[in-house]
């Protein structure tokens, strides 16, 4: 807002100056400055409208990948979540296993004990019934009341030692049992862990990859970003060339109205003819070049070498000229004026009458120049004609 405020302020004083001038020489000078202006603004304003265009497909670009990222990121999130509740279930099931192979294992401790309890159990009664049965049977038979009952007592040993047998037997199968038990869950336990190691591999892959999409997107949002802010800056120029081309072409409209009501003009043919303002090869002609319209020709030249005006006149500007470095206009009558730019050193001075043939400047490379050489131009009611018409 302040940049625009200041540019139209600067304008309008620019106008009023232009307005001003109390010499038709003068206007004619100023509306041509005004139409080099003009184009010089119209070069940049369709430069930014390229660029403006630029920037809006590099816009949809980005906007077209976050999308495609975001879609991506989405999917991996789901694909993520889902190897997720794998990867809860296997290690539920991986503890749940773990802690029964801890208990398998205490059990089998126990029973191991109980076998070995039991087996020395039975060995000892099998020695008492086996290594002395004849001294326990008279034992036996003396301590007895009756041979019946000796029977019984024989009897009874023997069933005690046939029921250790029994039970070393049945806690030597739990044994077994069990061993067999835990060796599958030990099996079972190692596959689970397998498959959970597999599966977390996975969930590590897919987290690696989202998040290195959803970096991706980071960036390229901050990249947009960044293209919009230079879109707005192109479009805030665009409008503030847009305005000054407006108001430019409206100064040069009011100049040219007021050249016509009080200034010189005419067919724009010079009664004596024009000479040529230095001796060199045209090294870039009349008409558009690079994108612009290059209103005169330049004359190949080296610096110093002296500009004679290739009609009598007055010089109607005599100083510096953005672009054209030191300029010198001079006004032939009859609406023709010439026009001499990039000269090393002005020779003339505002308002001066100058011959044909005189020594106006010298030629140089000041302003926007690439080498030594003189720009010329001709221009009738202010405007540019290609020079080689009248030379």
């Amino acid at each position: 807002m302040v940049r625009n405020l200041r540019l139209s302020l600067l304008l309008l004083v620019a106008l009023i100056a232009v307005l001003a001038g109390p010499a038709s020489g003068t206007l004619k000078d100023k509306r041509s400055r005004i139409h080099d202006k003009i184009t010089t603004l119209k070069h940049k304003a369709q430069a930014v409208h390229k660029k403006k265009a630029v920037l809006t497909t590099e816009i949809s670009r980005i906007n077209g990948r976050v999308r495609y990222l975001e879609d991506r990121i989405t999917v991996q999130s789901h694909d993520l979540d889902r190897i997720q509740e794998r990867l809860y279930l296997h290690e539920h099931r991986l503890n749940t296993l773990n802690a029964l192979y801890v208990a398998q294992t205490t059990r089998l401790a126990l029973l191991q004990q109980e076998f070995t309890q039991a087996q020395q159990t039975l060995q000892a009664r099998l020695v008492a019934i086996y290594e002395r049965p004849t001294a326990d049977a008279v034992s036996i038979v003396f301590e007895s009341t009756s041979i019946s009952d000796a029977i019984d007592q024989v009897s009874y040993q023997r069933s005690v030692a046939n029921q250790d047998r029994a039970i070393a037997t049945e806690v030597g199968r739990a044994r077994d049992h069990m061993r067999q038990l835990q060796g599958q869950t030990k099996r079972t336990r190692a596959n689970v862990i397998a498959e959970t190691q597999t599966i977390s591999d996975a969930a590590w892959k897919l987290r690696t990859t989202r998040d290195a999409l959803a970096k991706h997107r980071t960036e390229l949002a901050s990249a947009r970003v960044t293209k919009r802010q230079a879109l707005d800056q192109a479009t805030e120029s665009e409008q503030e060339y847009l305005g000054e081309i407006a108001a430019l072409e409206a100064a040069s409209r009011r100049i040219s109205a007021q050249l016509q009501a009080t200034g010189s003009h005419g067919s724009g043919v010079s009664a004596s003819g024009l000479i040529w303002p230095v001796n060199g090869p045209v090294t870039s002609p009349f008409g558009w070049r690079w994108g612009r319209m290059h209103e005169g020709i330049d004359i190949g030249a080296g610096t110093g070498t002296p500009i004679a005006a290739a009609a009598a006149g007055t010089v109607v500007y005599a100083g510096w000229e953005e672009g054209y470095g030191n300029f010198v206009v001079i006004d032939h009558g009859d609406g023709l004026a010439t026009a001499y730019g990039h000269q090393s050193r002005i020779a003339v001075s505002n308002g001066q009458s100058v011959s044909q043939g005189q020594v106006i400047g010298y030629v140089g490379c000041t302003g926007h120049c690439f080498g030594s050489h003189l720009h010329f131009e001709v221009r009738v009611n202010g405007t540019p004609v290609d020079p080689l018409r009248y030379l």
